[in-house]
């Protein structure tokens, strides 16, 4: 029997009906035996990056938004990211939220795939990869992919019905879980 993989998801839109958080959603339902996808949905609750906001010589500590973001991040085994496309740049919440964790252990190693929604939406994938890179996540490629969806608005009944969505969604986090797994015998 494998052992459970806890995997956080997080969607780099706030729109209610984000196609980004729909197919999010669809991994949740899609995923395999013995992994646990949870979709987090406080992201819009983040204040605006603001070091002074946490920071021991002024006598600030994190905002509990933060504080519940981050301990969220850490009692989960995986984090995986779908975010559109603005402006040939990642949206701001996604940037917001990997600003506010970077100075804590929260994303230091955590294996992170990223799905994207939107295949000809390369430039933000990109830049997320690298300010990923950067933060010191252990990236995923092989459970880091563009989802080949018909069209760039779709709701979460039109993913799970579309033909060979809900399975390539639940073969890459086999792929992720699979990845964890791995990670964890090393250690």
């Amino acid at each position: 029997m494998q052992a459970q993989v806890r995997l956080l998801a997080i969607s780099g839109s706030l729109r209610a009906v984000s196609t980004n958080t729909a197919m999010l959603r669809v991994c949740s339902t899609a995923a395999p035996e013995n992994v646990t996808l949870d979709v987090y949905k406080d992201l819009g609750k983040l204040p605006i990056f603001n070091p002074d906001l946490e920071d021991e010589t002024l006598g600030t500590t994190a905002p509990e938004a933060v504080i519940e973001f981050r301990n969220t991040l850490d009692q989960y085994d995986g984090l995986i990211i779908s975010s559109p496309e603005y402006t040939h740049g990642i949206t701001s919440v996604i940037k917001n939220a990997i600003d506010w964790v970077i100075s804590s252990a929260s994303l230091s190693e955590k294996p992170v795939a990223l799905l994207n929604a939107s295949p000809r939406a390369t430039i933000a994938y990109d830049a997320l990869k690298e300010i990923l890179i950067t933060a010191d996540v252990t990236l995923i490629e092989a459970a880091s992919i563009a989802v080949p969806l018909e069209r760039a608005a779709m709701s979460y009944d039109e993913i799970t019905v579309q033909e060979g969505i809900p399975e390539l969604l639940r073969e890459t986090l086999q792929v992720f879980a699979s990845s964890i797994r791995a990670q964890r015998e090393t250690e």
